[in-house]
């Protein structure tokens, strides 16, 4: 048998593909074609992003006016257990695809089975979690909740393939499409149930409706060649690298979940506990705006496309730098101005005439957020570097170290600060673990290419020195 991990998938089940079966579409010519195909890709999932966002701060706006802070609570305490579940979902198939995508065709069947495995798992685990979650809140909302959460699971797992393929092959167009359907579907459709009094569950069942429609873009979009063989002898070679990959999304999601279990459990009786999550939930939504409109949409950009540079290190670090640049210009002043604006948009927007003070617990966390969310989003194009040079266990312990140090900072905090103050020393740990994982991973990326710390300093200076200013007048 042969030790080639590519050659024992290519001879599974005795069958031996065509050279061009599924094969990759040639690669763009280097320098200008690619840099257009970046740059073109970049402005379709910003412009589609900046709609999106819009929508969803004023879907957010009316759900906030709506919804009671308890409703958020429930929700924001269900999403965190089911995104822990979700682990076993993210087993990292798009990140190992990605990485290989010079050989997809070889690990495309392979791959699809093992996504429609986790998302089994992932949706039995919360099924199985759901009592338990609820008799440690004392709140048996959260059983139902929680299912819907599990039912939703598999229909996502459908389209992880397809949406490697579709990265891979720069077709940005259907990327910024699917990630438009979640950003238009899911807000519509939780204010549309809102106001129709569905209550927390209204934050919930759109999940369902978007998984669906995710499906039908994608199979549209890049359908694959599955066989009913679900080569077993191949998983091995993904689910080792897609382990760290797990790992790292495991710990890269414990400084936002961390505070919400942990306020959701403190007394007297569960509504106090539930409305502490509701404050930090809506708080950690808000400053993500930002991130989810720039930092987040343009790692579906520089993933494939620094992935195809990593012959060329000082390109490499060029591009990164470039792209640092780039996002630092409009991250900084953004989440410097959210810093100022905090109170009289949240008050202004978000709170009802009727109860005018109903978020104020907000406004201090969610500054203290978008303080972190600036060095997150920044410094992003670092967590695309190291996956494109396929380090996944240089990621997995930097994500360990700082969600260590988050979760440490939140639990402590929490404890120790008085009832007021609980919320923001929640959203002390998040900042400390947002801002401390992308900075590493700017440093740890470019130090092979020459950089390091010189880089980071090259990308976030100058922006933080203008927005700090900016802010203060």
């Amino acid at each position: 048998m042969s030790a080639n991990p590519e050659a024992i998938v290519a001879e599974a089940d005795g069958l031996q593909p065509p050279p061009d079966a599924g094969a990759l579409p040639e690669p763009p010519a280097p320098g200008t074609a690619l840099g257009r195909k970046a740059a073109t890709g970049f402005m379709l999932m910003s412009g589609q992003s900046l709609f999106t966002r819009v929508l969803s701060f004023v879907a957010q706006m009316w759900l906030a006016r709506i919804l009671l802070k308890e409703d958020f609570g429930l929700f924001a305490i269900a999403l965190n257990v089911q995104t822990y579940a979700n682990m076993a979902q993210q087993i990292g198939v798009r990140e190992v695809l990605i990485a290989r995508q010079k050989r997809f065709h070889l690990w495309q069947n392979s791959a699809f089975w093992i996504a429609q495995a986790s998302g089994f798992v992932s949706a039995l685990v919360i099924i199985l979690l759901s009592r338990l979650v609820a008799n440690h809140y004392n709140e048996p909302r959260l059983v139902p909740i929680l299912l819907i959460f599990a039912l939703a699971q598999p229909l996502y797992n459908l389209t992880l393939v397809q949406e490697a393929k579709v990265q891979i092959d720069l077709r940005f167009k259907y990327a910024a499409l699917g990630t438009a359907a979640q950003g238009v579907v899911q807000p519509v459709s939780q204010v549309a149930l809102a106001l129709m009094k569905f209550g927390a569950y209204a934050l919930v069942w759109p999940r369902m409706i978007v998984g669906a429609v995710r499906c039908l873009i994608y199979a549209r979009a890049a359908p694959i060649r599955v066989r009913r063989t679900p080569q077993l002898r191949a998983w091995k070679y993904i689910l080792v690298p897609g382990t760290m990959v797990l790992l790292t999304n495991l710990a890269f999601t414990i400084p936002s979940s961390v505070p919400v279990l942990v306020l959701g459990s403190v007394g007297p009786g569960p509504k106090v506990g539930q409305e502490l999550a509701g404050f930090f939930y809506q708080a950690f939504a808000l400053s993500m705006q930002t991130l989810m409109m720039l930092a987040v949409q343009i790692d579906a950009v520089l993933f494939p496309t620094l992935g195809k540079m990593t012959d060329d290190p000082a390109r490499l670090r060029a591009a990164l730098v470039r792209a640092g640049h780039a996002l630092a210009a409009i991250v900084a002043p953004v989440c410097a101005l959210q810093v100022v604006a905090a109170r009289p948009v949240i008050l202004l927007f978000f709170s009802p005439k009727d109860d005018p003070m109903k978020w104020e617990p907000s406004v201090l966390p969610f500054q203290i957020m978008s303080v972190g969310m600036l060095f997150a989003g920044a410094l992003a194009p670092g967590h695309s570097l190291l996956q494109a040079q396929g380090r996944f266990g240089t990621k997995l312990w930097i994500a360990s170290a700082w969600s260590a140090a988050s979760a440490l900072v939140s639990i402590v905090g929490v404890w120790l600060a008085p009832m007021e103050y609980k919320v923001a020393a929640g959203a002390v740990g998040m900042a400390v673990g947002y801002a401390g994982y992308h900075t590493h991973y700017c440093v740890a990326g470019t130090r092979p290419l020459g950089g390091g710390w010189s880089d980071v300093v090259k990308i976030i200076a100058m922006p933080l020195l203008v927005a700090a200013i900016a802010g203060a007048a």
